[in-house]
């Protein structure tokens, strides 16, 4: 398939797990057939510290500034900064628990100074409930924001803030442990 028919390792890879899958399932004829090849990892995109600043400073609403402060500032993933709690925040120790990771694993990350002081008066003005950042929507604060609408946060206060790189709510990440 390669030589002759010039088909991409990946496209080889799918051919391979389609012929392992039809044989040990439906033929039920167990078979091994491994293919293994190394791919070309790009390097992820990274927003400098100015790009960041002018990023998380650009939305108007308190909300979605913070969303994008605390992805960038604790290197969350989207939905974990979504699914944040607040009482996962521990400010006696400086840091956050993070219970809805990937794989449902948990772990702690850092909570900065500046953040904290930031949260802190976040908390004061949406006084949230269950979710640190609940959605708008009926029925109210019973559901945390959703992965569409901080996705578009970031791109808008992206667009906004005139910066080209970076697609993608998960740069903030690549570049909170780029800047580390």
């Amino acid at each position: 398939l390669k030589k002759d028919k010039q088909i991409t390792k990946d496209s080889i890879g799918v051919i391979v797990s389609g012929i392992r899958f039809f044989y040990n399932r439906v033929l039920e004829k167990p078979i091994q057939i491994t293919y293994k090849h190394k791919t070309n990892r790009k390097l992820p995109s990274v927003l400098t510290q100015e790009e960041v600043w002018r990023l998380v400073n650009t939305p108007k609403n308190v909300k979605h500034r913070m969303v994008l402060m605390t992805t960038y500032s604790a290197g969350l993933r989207a939905n974990e900064t979504l699914k944040l709690k607040p009482e996962d925040i521990d400010s006696k120790r400086m840091l956050i628990k993070v219970k809805f990771g990937k794989g449902s694993k948990e772990r702690y990350t850092t909570l900065s100074k500046k953040l904290l002081k930031e949260l802190r008066q976040y908390y004061k003005v949406v006084k949230p409930e269950i979710w640190l950042f609940p959605s708008s929507f009926k029925p109210k604060r019973k559901r945390h924001l959703s992965y569409s609408t901080a996705y578009s946060i970031y791109e808008d206060a992206r667009k906004k803030a005139g910066i080209k790189s970076g697609s993608g709510l998960h740069s903030l990440r690549h570049s909170f442990a780029t800047h580390l």
